[in-house]
Order: structure tokens, then sequence, then C-alpha cells
């Protein structure tokens, strides 16, 4: 799965146009193309919508009312399961701590971490373990 999951970062790069810090815009604009009707958007904490069966989100650690810390994100499967993915793993749960609160009980991938604390590519990281599941479904996304 490292392999493949290189090749989606690569791609979510490219689509983006840089390796470093993404806004909103580059992402809301990568996930409408890749994932279509399956795109629910790039949301702050506070303002996560429902989840949907075969959707995809990316998500600000910070509300609305901030200017934004780190990005992770939300795949549902076509029967409902839901999980999320943060790029940092382990090393991000104390940083996360507060939407892990506000979610409660729910499923998060693998506490590996893809990237590195000196790393500022959270927004494509999130694109790629999105491609992932697009491609591989839920057992691809928990595989990261």
């Amino acid at each position: 799965m490292e392999a493949r999951y290189r090749a989606y970062l690569a791609d979510a790069v490219k689509r983006v146009g840089h390796g470093s810090t993404t806004g909103s815009h580059d992402l809301e604009r990568v996930g409408q193309g890749v994932f279509r009707k399956g795109w629910l958007g790039v949301v702050p904490r506070d303002m996560i919508p429902a989840r949907r069966p075969s959707s995809y989100l990316i998500c600000n650690l910070d509300t609305s009312r901030g200017s934004g810390t780190h990005w992770v994100c939300r795949y549902v499967d076509g029967r409902g399961k839901v999980a999320w993915h943060d790029p940092l793993g382990h090393t991000g749960v104390a940083q996360a701590g507060a939407l892990r609160e506000q979610l409660g009980s729910v499923e998060w991938t693998d506490d590996d971490a893809e990237q590195k604390q000196s790393e500022d590519n959270c927004g494509q990281r999130c694109l790629a373990a999105l491609m992932a599941a697009k491609a591989d479904g839920m057992a691809g996304f928990m595989a990261l």
C-alpha cells in the first residue's frame, strides 16, 4: 500500500500545483474534480456536514472563526461506515483533541504517521488518503 499511497500523494501534489501548505480553495477545486458528486467539501470542524454514503471531505482542526491549523479527512463508504484519517497519525492526537472529543467514538485510520512534524503538506496527504479510499474502499483507507 505504501507505493500506491506515494503515487496518490504525487498525483495530489500535481493537481494542487505544489507540495506545501494548502488553503481550502485549492483543496476544494481538486476535491470537486476527483470525487465529483461524492465530494462534501472542505470545512472547519464546527461545520462538518452529516455523513452520506460514498462521500469524502477534508476538515480543518480549527473552527470557522480561526485561521486554520491542520487538515484531516473523512471517508464514508457505500454502506455508511465512517472513518477519519490524520496524516500526522499518533503525533497529531493531541492537536486533534478537540475534533476527536467533538466526534466521540469514531474510527480513525492506523496511528502511523505519513506526515513528519516538519512537513506542511497535510492537505495533499488528505487528498491522497481519499484517493486511496476511492480506489481501494474502506480497506485501502484503513491501511494508511
